[in-house]
């Protein structure tokens, strides 16, 4: 659903339709933020035609590199889309995080990130958001804020009536 321009919102809802909240900022750099797992990434599409908006966005960015934020990128980097995370996290990825999916039964999908996300701002065409590096929920998770909309993309550093899980493998409360 369209919040604004060029701000898309793609809610998680229940367990078997998506897992996380994805996000699409529209524009000349149209960018998904956190695609979800890729089996419930059909949700997403179905949202983005409704939208209007039936291409693959060129730019996938991940919060951070929890399977349900970030399995999905795999197949829209097969299908071109160039993919951002962060640097701790990507680290976190190889080597803790990669522990905690195994534990849970999951894996991390082969990816190779085109983009390594800073503290600062970040240019999607027109747009300009800035990357706040909020480690807690894992070492190397980031917020977008864009100050035009006052929106905060905040992957799981909120979560409802409290902030997010801290209590994985990389995760602290402070």
């Amino acid at each position: 659903m369209q919040l604004a321009d060029d701000l898309y919102f793609y809610p998680w809802t229940q367990t078997q339709v998506n897992n996380c909240n994805s996000v699409l900022i529209g524009g000349q750099t149209p960018t998904l933020v956190d695609p979800g797992h890729s089996q419930l990434y059909g949700h997403v599409e179905t949202g983005l035609a409704g939208d209007g908006l039936s291409e693959k966005p060129p730019l996938v960015l991940m919060t951070h590199c929890h399977p349900d934020h970030l399995e999905a990128a795999a197949q829209l980097q097969r299908a071109g889309a160039k993919l951002a995370m962060h640097a701790n996290e990507i680290a976190y990825m190889q080597g803790e995080g990669r522990a905690l999916a195994s534990a849970l039964g999951m894996s991390f999908p082969d990816l190779t990130f085109d983009v390594i996300l800073e503290e600062g701002e970040l240019t999607l065409g027109s747009h300009s958001l800035q990357v706040i590096h909020t480690p807690g929920h894992s070492p190397g998770h980031v917020c977008l804020y864009w100050t035009r909309h006052k929106a905060l993309i905040a992957g799981d550093l909120v979560f409802s009536q409290g902030v997010g899980r801290v209590d994985f493998p990389g995760g602290s409360g402070r």
